[in-house]
């Protein structure tokens, strides 16, 4: 423990440290994404129509109702989450399957950061804060569900510890702003 909390002394040596980590998390999903050779998921084929459906033809025709965009409505198909891997795959301009990994990447990096925020708002110590986040990062729910797949329970996961930090803010300094993030957040 002592010799964790000397590495972060020094501030070059704790950026040294979460850049490690951080790409030990991407090379091991990418070897990971190399070792199964397709998208894995049970689900992942029928949210691969339902996001050609919106990117070719620009609508979403089947939902029904505004609870659809949560999964509470049939088709039980959380709607936000495939409206936000179609942006994604329009705004890059890159296939679907391509499209898909790059956002998986990027949110296995942002569950990294989602967690250090809440850590480092718990404990107040950087190094102790990394741990936390390499933990929650290199957890195997995590991993799994940001590698080349489409699931949807994932993003929820991730944004948990920024939700409860907005909450714990709220709480502490009663500010109608930090609410309205903990809402934005959940929605």
């Amino acid at each position: 423990m002592g010799e964790v909390y000397m590495i972060m002394k020094n501030r070059q040596s704790g950026n040294f440290l979460i850049f490690t980590i951080l790409f030990s998390g991407l090379l091991f999903r990418f070897l990971k994404i190399l070792e199964d050779g397709h998208q894995t998921g049970v689900d992942t084929w029928n949210y691969h129509q339902l996001i050609s459906q919106i990117s070719n033809h620009g609508e979403i025709n089947w939902n029904l109702n505004i609870l659809s965009l949560w999964g509470f409505y049939p088709p039980f198909a959380e709607m936000g989450g495939l409206i936000l891997r179609t942006t994604f795959m329009q705004v890059s301009g890159l296939s679907l399957e391509i499209s898909l990994i790059f956002y998986s990447l990027a949110y296995s990096l942002l569950s990294f950061f989602s967690m250090f925020i809440l850590s480092h708002r718990l404990f107040k110590k950087a190094w102790l804060a990394i741990y936390c986040s390499s933990a929650f990062y290199l957890s195997n729910y995590i991993v799994n569900g940001t590698i080349w797949i489409i699931h949807l329970r994932t993003d929820l996961a991730i944004f948990t510890p920024v939700t409860i930090f907005f909450l714990l803010e709220f709480i502490n300094k009663k500010s109608v702003k930090h609410f309205l993030l903990v809402l934005h957040n959940r929605l």
